[in-house]
């Protein structure tokens, strides 16, 4: 399950901020936080670049999501 938490929207890429339960084990559920960036003024493409720093965004990943995205011009997820 997900809920999309959050959106910014900057002048090259849309970061929108997620909430993901990725599974309920022994009665624990496994939630996450994650960011997806999407480069704009590109067409939209089946490939997308998934970092798994583990835990949530930090500060950093916003600023490295952000230039990746733009960089290789397809969606970037943390």
């Amino acid at each position: 399950a997900w809920t999309k938490t959050t959106t910014v929207d900057t002048p090259n890429v849309a970061i929108h901020g997620f909430r993901v339960t990725s599974q309920v084990w022994h009665g624990t559920n496994w939630a996450h936080e994650a960011q997806l960036f999407v480069p704009k003024n590109r067409p939209p493409c089946d490939t997308a670049v998934l970092w798994n720093q583990g835990g949530g965004p930090e500060p950093g990943a916003t600023l490295l999501g952000t230039l990746l995205a733009e960089r290789v011009g397809a969606p970037v997820v943390f």
